[in-house]
């Protein structure tokens, strides 16, 4: 009855999957500058734009802003059109309709508006609902979207169904997402929403992912890159400053004594060692390194949806294309 069905939505919850708030546009954009490489290039920029301002040309400046600005912002724009075609596609997969029996009638609903102890009839082509068990007739159920397995599975009613409500292998149990392959029946539903096998998938699925072979390698590369910066930015400045006190005044220890007390002297010499020191450290970043990898990534992108597979994260493609072996039973 309908007294029944709001009693039932207020104990186990209603048949709704729930889904992880999404990342605006602009949100993910600036997620996008945690990326190493682009971290290095920041720094670089903004150590320019400080320290090198007098001493260099504004072109350097401005071609570093834009790689960051096109790396980012094509990468972005991107996962968020993939993203947004991803839940378009969930959607259309969750518009299903079931018949119901309630109030001694038989009613077409939503899957959304289904409950606990719903009973739903079943037929060859329809999706089930929710987890359930069966308690008449015979079904061929393609339980492939969750198992992965393309045979059919034959289901049929048993007087001591199964205990174990993950269990895919169970002939009493129906799960949500499985297709009726033949045959006719009627469940009684006993898990909605997220508490169901499809919903648990679901959630995992939603999980924010390991970090990606490209991410790690990119990284490493970071690390190595402000080793090398840092290292040969002290040597140059070790050696300018050796240069100016020692090399210049020939080795003689008087002429040294005297600008080593020299507080100006010793001021701007420090100063333009400092300032050719920053200049290594900039020159070594490799600014159209973030800029190649999403271009290259979104080019590869478009040609994978042409043959209708949807990557939702660029970095999921040099992640498949570090495969060594990939084994498989189909």
């Amino acid at each position: 009855s309908d007294a029944e069905v709001e009693y039932s939505r207020k104990k186990n919850g209603s048949n709704i999957i729930t889904k992880r708030k999404r990342k605006g546009f602009w949100s993910q954009y600036l997620s996008s500058f945690g990326d190493p490489i682009i971290k290095i290039l920041l720094i670089a920029l903004a150590i320019n734009v400080i320290f090198l301002f007098k001493h260099t040309s504004w072109f350097e400046s401005a071609g570093i802003a834009l790689a960051v600005l096109i790396a980012t912002f094509v990468s972005t724009l991107s996962e968020y059109g993939s993203e947004s075609a991803f839940e378009k596609l969930q959607e259309e997969l969750e518009e299903i309709k079931s018949r119901v029996k309630r109030n001694n009638k038989i009613y077409l609903l939503p899957a959304t508006d289904l409950v606990v102890g719903d009973i739903v009839f079943l037929q060859s082509g329809e999706k089930v609902p929710a987890d359930g068990y069966i308690v008449w007739g015979e079904l061929l159920v393609d339980q492939s979207a969750l198992s992965g397995e393309s045979k059919e599975v034959r289901k049929y009613c048993s007087d001591f169904p199964s205990l174990s409500t993950d269990d895919l292998a169970s002939h009493s149990r129906l799960y949500r997402g499985s297709v009726i392959y033949d045959g006719e029946g009627v469940m009684v539903i006993d898990r909605v929403g997220d508490k169901t096998f499809y919903g648990k998938l679901a959630a995992e699925v939603q999980q924010d992912t390991v970090e990606s072979p490209l991410r790690a390698r990119l990284q490493k590369l970071a690390d190595t890159i402000s080793r090398f910066g840092y290292t040969a930015s002290f040597i140059v400045a070790i050696a300018y400053l050796f240069n100016n006190f020692v090399i210049d005044s020939g080795f003689n220890i008087s002429i040294i004594q005297s600008r080593l007390s020299n507080i100006p002297f010793i001021f701007q010499t420090v100063m333009d060692s400092l300032i050719l020191a920053i200049s290594v450290l900039v020159m070594s970043v490799p600014e159209g390194l973030p800029m190649m990898i999403t271009v290259v990534l979104s080019v590869n992108m478009k040609k994978m949806l042409k043959d209708n597979v949807l990557v939702r994260k660029l970095v999921g493609i040099e992640t498949a294309g570090s495969l060594n072996i990939l084994f498989t039973d189909k």
